[in-house]
């Protein structure tokens, strides 16, 4: 056998063991040698492997993808559905599939002070469209917020599972509705209460 064949192997193999034990598989759309260290916060005891587009992994095991930089030419191509690079084409390949790719930096916002408003405003438009189709910000996960609030409602819980939070801290006196209970059973949402909030 191959080098490359015996790694691909290991690779799916260790996927099979490892995979819903704590371990998160990350590929990183870009080159090893070209995309910069990007760090994942290490969140309730997951281990991270990182991969790379360039490297051997076994997709049916990755869980997030990751984008590092997102092009204006690719940026207007995405959001009109198609792609002129191979980059934007595993992207637009992973959006078709219904997965979710979080991109760490947007090249145009670098041009919000020298960009005529209407034209910065036009990639601000691709963002949204993009988002709807499952390319979203890069931010890192904050499991744990603190709701300084009298009353939490329902859509705050539906925030904070949208943005992947997994325990608020509210106030002993703050009203909890009971949407908002119901909510956080529902999305496994623990609901910390403290004289000060957190």
């Amino acid at each position: 056998m191959d080098k490359e064949l015996v790694e691909q192997l290991v690779q799916q193999i260790l996927g099979q063991l490892t995979h819903g034990h704590g371990i998160e598989n990350v590929l990183i759309l870009g080159s090893k040698n070209d995309v910069v260290d990007i760090q994942l916060p290490d969140d309730d005891g997951v281990t991270r492997r990182m991969f790379y587009s360039d490297e051997v992994y076994d997709a049916g095991q990755i869980d997030r993808y990751i984008l590092p930089r997102l092009e204006l030419g690719d940026m207007a191509d995405l959001a009109l559905g198609k792609t002129t690079s191979p980059r934007s084409d595993e992207v637009l390949k992973l959006l078709m599939s219904g997965k979710t790719v979080e991109v760490v930096s947007y090249a145009f916002s670098a041009f919000e002070n020298t960009a005529p408003p209407k034209l910065f405003q036009l990639y601000c438009d691709y963002a949204e469209t993009l988002s709807g189709f499952g390319l979203r910000p890069y931010t890192a996960v904050q499991k744990k917020i603190r709701l300084n609030k009298r009353v939490i409602s329902e859509q705050d819980l539906e925030k904070c599972h949208a943005e992947g939070i997994s325990r608020i801290a509210v106030t002993d006196k703050a009203l909890v509705t009971s949407l908002a209970e119901e909510c956080a059973k529902k999305f496994g949402i623990e609901i910390q209460r403290d004289e000060r909030g957190a």
